[in-house]
């Protein structure tokens, strides 16, 4: 069974570093997004199992998307990493209690991300 994964990140770079990781995942179709408010409207129109999110976005902001995801009828479950450029445990705590799954900072160890993100495809 494939797996529906959205990319939400302002930055292109690591748009196609996590494109890259996540085509080493068999069975995944990623759809990425530069712009949060189009990564969030695709989420609502479209069917997605796996969401991968930075924390520092123009508006909507990471958490503000996430409580929007979470809001959508069929959306509470989907896991959510999120990722931040930055290592302030108040930023990781905030993401994970406003139902984040996973918190990875940057740069990203790829090892890790593969691993992590394999184990929410899984959930």
């Amino acid at each position: 069974m494939r797996l529906n994964v959205v990319v939400v990140d302002d930055s292109a770079i690591n748009l196609k570093l996590f494109k890259a990781l996540l085509d080493k995942i068999p069975e995944l179709d990623v759809t990425c997004f530069e712009s949060s408010s189009e990564g969030l409207l695709w989420c609502e129109l479209n069917p997605v199992d796996f969401v991968i999110l930075d924390h520092m976005m123009p508006a909507p902001d990471g958490l503000v998307f996430l409580e929007r995801l979470r809001a959508m009828l069929g959306r509470h479950d989907i896991p959510v990493l999120m990722t931040a450029a930055n290592d302030h445990r108040e930023i990781r705590y905030e993401a994970l209690a406003g139902g984040a799954s996973d918190f990875l900072n940057k740069p990203i160890d790829k090892s890790e991300f593969i691993a992590r993100a394999s184990n929410l495809c899984e959930l």
